[in-house]
């Protein structure tokens, strides 16, 4: 009894639920295309990681100093396993121009091998942002540096 009606409904509404089927399809098509491309641009040599709450886009910012060794190493193992190798990570304590009164203050990481950054140096973050890790709110930036 449950399944003809079921049947009854998937027969008077056939058509609709197959164009809705067809753009959520496409949707999803759209939205992997977009985030396949995020994630290729994050592979750019200027690429930075940075957590969400310190994504400022378009925002200036400046390095003001590198942390010490084991600060940088207590901070990434914040993050779980999402630096598998602490050693191959730097952190940048930076201060980004929001406008108004006051400034933020953020965390920066870097790739060893990527990046050389002093005190003193500045960058802007670009407009767009791939996300390195969701759950944790990590995202991958291009810094401009």
């Amino acid at each position: 009894m449950f399944t003809t009606g079921i049947r009854k409904m998937k027969d008077t509404t056939g058509d609709a639920r197959g164009n809705v089927k067809r753009l959520q399809t496409g949707a999803l098509a759209a939205t992997a295309l977009a985030v396949g491309a995020g994630t290729a641009t994050a592979q750019d040599d200027e690429q930075v990681v940075v957590s969400g709450h310190h994504y400022y886009p378009d925002n200036d910012f400046d390095v003001l100093e590198q942390y010490a060794t084991s600060t940088k190493n207590d901070i990434l193992a914040t993050f779980d396993d999402e630096f598998a190798d602490p050693t191959d990570w730097d952190a940048y304590v930076i201060q980004i121009d929001i406008g108004g009164s006051a400034d933020a203050l953020g965390i920066l990481f870097t790739d060893q091998d990527e990046l050389d950054i002093e005190a003193g140096d500045s960058g802007t973050f670009d407009d767009s942002a791939a996300f390195r890790n969701d759950e944790l709110n990590l995202l991958e930036v291009d810094s401009g540096l």
